[in-house]
């Protein structure tokens, strides 16, 4: 499964920056390198391609991942369908981002081993011919030989020397390369030098050889760093064939994936409203919320709000209250009982009564008519004595 770069960022502080559009579905990561002084604070996610532009549907890889003075962090693997786009963010611009996906290439490799050449071949097909081992190559119009499976057979005698042939053209002009070190992983080596200049050269796991590639942008495999073998003869005799090169041996299995740094982010909001209770000990906070508001000094829980159609008194009240209101109360004339006890009418002069705005119906007393207070009644237009319906004036 080939590996690619998708693209690099060192993007400006607090800034949200694409790295790449995908042109391959894979599996991708990302890694963030620290090349400043102090700590940062990154995040890695992607807008997929159907998504683009949506907030609420970002899939977030890290978010707020703290990465210290000289470290680099590669995320988990991540699914990646062609068109997604993976955005990065730092809290200061001292950040790099390099994404890379592994991805599946069209073709196929089936080995077959026999006389006739296999009918119906596929691009990356192998026929290895049981007739005289030959190793050959479908590469889409024929099979192509290219190497042997026979055994190595003794060498020959030297050959007599050649005619000198006639000096070539200069070639065009080449890089050095230079060989700067050595890297457990290539993922180790990108993390730590994401970029180089045009001959630098690493070698990985002691073995395999990787250059700069400067038009790419990236470290190219350059192929693995064998042993040098002792001079051979000038030419060989005829008696026995070249034997094939022996198969790669198997990846071994992926090792665990290196601790990370989790943020969890606070799930509530500024105007989140989530009760009274403050905190695991259930101490009263100052919290707010329209017709309830609780005085965290004074202690003190008031309802500034009812809306409801009745109103139930508590069992236990007693004693005198007082209700106001903006709108008129009405007590049902026909059912209400007041606390079972008869109704008291309070002393009004007739100024007072005048002044009162009665409806028909409505009682009292009278203070300063003869013979002391009177019981009176108002009859839509005056006040009138209830004894004898005179009116009071």
């Amino acid at each position: 499964m080939p590996v690619k770069r998708l693209g690099v960022a060192a993007p400006v502080a607090n800034i949200d920056t694409p790295i790449a559009a995908s042109d391959v579905a894979g599996i991708a990561s990302v890694i963030i390198t620290n090349k400043g002084g102090i700590d940062l604070i990154s995040s890695v996610y992607i807008e997929p391609v159907d998504q683009v532009g949506n907030e609420s549907t970002r899939a977030y890889i890290v978010s707020n991942l703290v990465v210290g003075v000289g470290q680099s962090f590669e995320t988990f693997r991540f699914a990646l369908n062609v068109g997604d786009i993976i955005y990065v963010r730092s809290d200061n611009a001292n950040a790099t981002f390099s994404a890379s996906v592994a991805y599946d290439q069209a073709g196929r490799t089936n080995v077959l081993y026999q006389a006739n050449q296999p009918g119906s071949p596929q691009v990356g097909d192998i026929w290895v011919s049981s007739v005289d081992n030959s190793v050959k190559l479908f590469t889409g119009l024929t099979f192509n030989t290219v190497a042997t499976a026979a055994p190595i057979g003794p060498t020959g005698p030297t050959g007599a020397r050649g005619v000198q042939g006639i000096t070539g053209p200069t070639g065009p002009f080449g890089y050095s390369v230079r060989i700067l070190g050595n890297y457990l992983t290539l993922n180790a080596l990108q993390g730590d030098t994401p970029y180089g200049n045009i001959g630098d050269a690493y070698l990985i796991g002691g073995t395999t050889l990787y250059i700069w590639n400067d038009l790419n942008q990236e470290w190219s495999y350059a192929g693995p760093i064998g042993v040098t073998g002792a001079t051979g003869p000038s030419v060989t005799g005829p008696t026995g064939a070249t034997g094939a090169t022996g198969a790669a041996g198997a990846t071994g299995p992926q090792g665990p994936t290196g601790a990370g740094t989790v943020t969890v982010t606070s799930t509530t909001g500024a105007g989140a409203y989530i009760g009274l209770y403050d905190g695991p000990t259930g101490a009263l906070g100052g919290k707010t919320n329209a017709g309830i508001t609780y005085n965290a000094t004074t202690q003190v829980l008031k309802v500034t709000e009812i809306e409801t159609n009745t109103i139930s008194a508590p069992s236990t009240l007693t004693g005198t209250y007082t209700i106001t209101s903006p709108t008129t109360i009405t007590l049902n004339p026909v059912t209400e009982i007041i606390n079972n006890k008869p109704m008291k009418f309070y002393n009004r002069t007739v100024a007072q009564l005048q002044a009162i705005v009665a409806s028909i119906g409505s009682s009292a007393f009278c203070t300063n008519e003869s013979g002391g207070a009177v019981p009176v009644f108002y009859d839509g237009t005056s006040w009138r004595r209830v004894t004898d319906r005179a009116v009071i004036s």
